[in-house]
């Protein structure tokens, strides 16, 4: 599973990015319900508020964590994560909460309590606001959903799906805030707890790493400015860049760690200015704001499902017996019509069709003629040709219908051949088609296959290589073999599947043989080239002279 980009920025709805108790990443396609609310396959609800709504492209993002049901502030949670680590804290405190829960109660002095500062009142004005937002509820707005809930035939109206990326990426992906409630999402490559984007170099925070299964996601802040949005890096550094990683040019590639200025150029005074490398942001909200904490997503979809089922109940026990058995009558009248239709279908089909075209015309033919016959209608390929032994039943049956004499011979018989001993006896049928035809096989007979027909090997897809060296490489030879009664046949090949490949091309020759001992081969030429950027490398060590000798 890949980061659904395609999906992301074709889609007409918002999207949620939710993060998970085990630091996985889930994306979800918003489906809400009642204005600002939307549910989850998962049992969990959560809220939308526009005011923390992230723009990529032209399809609105939300950020979530598990425990939640309001969406996070990537910048306000990053200034939360950064003052706790400053003054050591794990939790913040709300003192106004603290205050308004024990100031009322008379037996206690709230002097001589120890209580912990409140590092939030040093706060920006954007994060005490999203602080307030997130220790709301909004009482009105959930009233009407649960009477919207309560007048729908389903607990839930709509559910949110899953989004499932498609394809195959080898690097992580960051998510760039560059402006006000706007990002971007680039690919990340990572070495030495650095990220290597279009954005610059951030420093990587091991708690602040999460995952889409195995694929690395990381979220980074380079911009909150309102009317400025941040550029990314232009193609030739990137390209640059790319080339380095490339290589692992480690060592070098730190020269791109100093930010990119707001207009894209280098400035002396910018240049003079040593700002920080940004770090990597935290969107796990479920320890740092308990106190804060905004409802769990699970309660409110506990609650509408709760109402569904007691609605439910009450329509059960005020129901009478009329309105209980009409479903059922209902129900009764429809499959009995059915089953009368469908008994009277065949002979109303069959009248049909005789009165449109008449009746079919009946063919007796030799299995030889049935095999042409079928070849020529295109109901089979000559190299599907099988061997048809005599009539079917229905073929006889036909037989008689089209005027032929049944043979009178009381023990039962099939196609005029006793089965009762081992007379054999000539009935009209095989007169009239001029062969004899063998009796049924029973279930103890078996019939041997005879196989004539050689397996067929199919070259690889792949025929061109790239080395990561100049001394060659070991190529994959993936050879398909298929036979006509023989499973799991492998093709060997000379040269063989471990053999070590120069550079340039080479003549391949795979063949298979089947049980029968069938052999069928298969031809055809690889290229072996040196991947691109790589120099050669001699294979034979540098002499080093002796101390106070020269090499000649």
């Amino acid at each position: 599973m890949v980061v659904p980009l395609f999906e992301i920025k074709l889609s007409k709805k918002p999207i949620a990015v939710i993060k998970m108790g085990d630091r996985n990443v889930s994306f979800v396609k918003i489906n809400k319900y009642n204005s600002k609310y939307f549910t989850t396959k998962d049992g969990q609800t959560y809220e939308l508020d526009d005011e923390y709504e992230y723009r990529y492209k032209k399809t609105g993002v939300y950020f979530y964590n598990f425990s939640n049901s309001k969406p996070l502030s990537l910048s306000s949670i990053s200034e939360i994560d950064e003052v706790m680590k400053d003054v050591g804290e794990s939790e913040l405190f709300n003192k106004e909460r603290f205050m308004s829960t024990v100031g009322n109660d008379p037996s206690i002095d709230v002097e001589k309590l120890n209580i912990p500062k409140d590092i939030s009142k040093d706060m920006t004005p954007a994060t005490k606001r999203f602080l307030q937002d997130h220790a709301t509820d909004d009482e009105t707005s959930k009233t009407d959903m649960m009477i919207n809930v309560h007048t729908q035939s389903k607990p839930i109206p709509k559910y949110s799906p899953h989004l499932i990326g498609m394809g195959m990426n080898r690097t992580g992906f960051a998510f760039v805030q560059i402006a006000y409630q706007r990002i971007d999402i680039v690919p990340m490559y990572v070495n030495d707890a650095k990220a290597y984007t279009q954005y610059g170099v951030f420093e990587i925070d091991k708690d602040n790493v999460y995952f889409l299964k195995k694929q690395m996601l990381c979220f980074f802040i380079v911009s909150n400015e309102r009317d400025e949005i941040r550029p990314p890096m232009k193609k030739e550094p990137y390209k640059v860049m790319k080339t380095m990683i490339k290589k692992k040019r480690w060592d070098k590639i730190d020269s791109f760690i100093k930010p990119i200025p707001a207009n894209g150029k280098n400035t002396k005074e910018h240049l003079k200015k040593k700002q920080p490398i940004p770090r990597s942001v935290s969107i796990s909200s479920e320890k740092k704001l308990v106190q804060f904490q905004a409802d769990s997503p699970s309660v409110c979809y506990t609650t509408m499902k709760e109402l569904h089922l007691t609605k439910e109940a009450v329509a059960k026990q005020l129901s009478d017996p009329l309105k209980k058995a009409i479903p059922i009558m209902l129900i009764f009248g429809g499959v009995m019509g059915i089953a009368v239709v469908m008994s009277n279908a065949p002979p109303v089909i069959d009248a049909v069709a005789d009165r449109v075209s008449g009746k079919p015309d009946v063919f007796v033919m030799t299995p030889e003629e049935y095999e042409q016959w079928e070849i020529d209608n295109g109901l089979r390929d000559e190299k599907d040709r099988r061997y048809v032994a005599g009539l079917s039943i229905d073929e006889y049956q036909d037989y008689l219908d089209a005027g032929g004499t049944a043979p009178q011979f009381e023990e039962e018989t099939f196609l005029g051949v006793s089965q009762g001993d081992n007379k054999e006896v000539e009935s009209k049928v095989q007169t009239y088609l001029g062969v004899e035809i063998e009796p049924a096989v029973t279930p103890d007979e078996t019939i041997p296959v005879i196989d004539t027909i050689a397996p067929e090997l199919t070259a690889p897809e792949v025929l061109i290589y790239e080395a990561d060296n100049t001394n060659g490489m070991k190529p994959k030879l993936s050879v398909l073999v298929t036979d006509n009664v023989d499973e799991g046949l492998i093709a060997e090949c000379v040269p063989g599947r471990n053999a070590v490949f120069e550079i340039g091309t080479h003549d391949i020759q795979c063949s298979a043989t089947d049980v029968a001992g069938n052999v069928g081969t298969v031809n055809f030429t690889i290229t072996i080239n040196v991947r691109e950027g790589v120099e050669p490398v001699s294979i034979i060590p540098k002499i080093q002279p002796m101390p106070g000798q020269s090499l000649p």
